[in-house]
């Protein structure tokens, strides 16, 4: 009796499996479970959306619009006062009393049977043409002078007591009082009297609280670097200032010092003069 049962439901099976419609309609069954399953989740998800206070909010007012404190503030670099991608020399150095021998007389200007000390750095063109003098660093200029020796001049103060100064401008595009970022144009590189060998350049010079650093040890260096390292070291002991008049073999005397435009001595003497009274040579 079993067997008959079996025998007649595979016989009944065989007939509906070999009919047309029989796997359309499997297919068709699938797909509408699948799709009820879908739905059912969907609206599951749905519901608990809907029950969170916060689901409401869009995505900028949930995230984008929190205050979010910055942890990184992201630190200027002292860059020299020109386009990275100029070509330039350092005509004139930082005089530095610890310096080669090489580099002190690099750092000397003559003029008018005196030698003065640079504190800071003559930048010339490879091409000796002029070029856009940049702030080295954001800040606020504090002055714009013209000077009838060291040509155009503009100072920008910056924070923790750093200053930069650019001279020897032929122009100026800034003026007192104006807010600048790093790489603005202040104005064009020039040409002055009291530098004359330099030919066209930008006289740059960097401080800190007042006193002249060397610029090159901190180019493309960030500049709490500069406010950590002259912050440890102890000030400069004063110079006795030089005479109002020069001797006969000249003398050496700070090139901020600036000299009267009217004086007229005997330039005849070089710098090998100067090495022998500095026991140099």
């Amino acid at each position: 009796m079993k067997g008959k049962v079996i025998s007649r439901f595979k016989f009944k099976w065989n007939r509906l499996v070999k009919k047309k419609r029989f796997f359309p309609a499997v297919y068709l069954g699938i797909v509408a479970i699948v799709l009820t399953v879908i739905l059912s989740v969907q609206q599951l998800e749905k519901k608990v959306v809907q029950e969170d206070p916060a689901a409401d909010k869009p995505f900028d007012e949930m995230y984008v619009n929190e205050e979010a404190e910055e942890v990184v503030q992201r630190e200027e670099m002292v860059k020299m006062p020109m386009d990275d991608f100029l070509e330039a020399n350092i005509v004139t150095k930082f005089f530095d009393y610890e310096a080669t021998e090489e580099d002190q007389e690099k750092a000397v200007t003559f003029y008018h049977n005196r030698y003065y000390q640079s504190k800071g750095v003559h930048i010339q063109a490879v091409d000796e043409q002029a070029f856009d003098v940049l702030a080295a660093l954001s800040g606020k200029v504090v002055d714009v002078k013209e000077d009838p020796l060291l040509g155009n001049v503009v100072v920008l103060k910056h924070e923790d007591g750093v200053a930069t100064y650019y001279a020897s401008l032929g122009e100026t595009a800034v003026k007192k009082g104006d807010e600048v970022a790093q790489g603005d144009k202040l104005g064009t590189a020039g040409q002055n009297i009291f530098n004359e060998e330099s030919g066209t350049h930008v006289h740059f010079e960097l401080h800190k609280d007042d006193v002249e650093v060397n610029p090159e040890l901190y180019f493309n260096e960030p500049l709490q670097n500069l406010v950590q390292e002259t912050s440890t070291e102890e000030p400069p002991k004063e110079e006795t200032p030089p005479t109002d008049e020069p001797d006969d073999e000249g003398e050496l005397v700070d090139e901020n010092d600036a000299p009267d435009e009217n004086e007229v001595d005997d330039p005849d003497e070089d710098l090998s003069s100067w090495k022998e009274k500095e026991g140099l040579s």
